[in-house]
């Protein structure tokens, strides 16, 4: 690949959703350890459903990215690739906010966000968007483009 061949990248790779992953993995997890010490908290049944929810999200989220990590291993179209990471960012940032909020519902404390959660770097909307238009009208998103086909 040259420079001319090679994908204008401005996704976030695969090891960052799979950063972002760990990191609600983690706080989920000091988040229960804390509701737990709350008899009347780890029996409440909106604080369960709220707990049952964040598994959900994080499951998806690495079943996306256990998704996205299969399509860039294998011999798929570039967009399709732009495509699952997308999906798999969306979902891991996804979780990561949830889980986020929760903490701070139930704890009254927020962690640190990842070095590599950055949103204003890396706006979720503008995904949505990529992700739409190529489902959609079948619009390969520019990550995807050599500078080749770039109009």
């Amino acid at each position: 690949m040259n420079a001319l061949t090679s994908p204008i990248s401005q996704q976030p790779t695969l090891a960052q959703v799979a950063g972002d992953l760990h990191h609600a993995r983690q706080v989920l997890e000091r988040t229960l350890g804390v509701v737990r010490t709350h008899a009347r908290l780890a029996t409440d049944p909106q604080v369960i459903g709220k707990f049952g929810d964040l598994w959900i999200r994080i499951d998806v989220a690495a079943a996306l990215l256990e998704r996205a990590e299969h399509i860039a291993a294998g011999g798929q179209d570039a967009a399709e690739k732009v495509i699952a990471v997308a999906e798999a960012s969306i979902a891991s940032s996804d979780a990561l906010a949830q889980v986020g909020q929760v903490e701070l519902e139930l704890t009254g404390q927020r962690s640190e966000w990842p070095p590599s959660h950055d949103p204003l770097q890396d706006p979720l909307h503008l995904k949505y968007r990529l992700i739409g238009d190529f489902r959609l009208n079948g619009v390969v998103p520019p990550d995807a483009r050599s500078a080749v086909d770039v109009p």
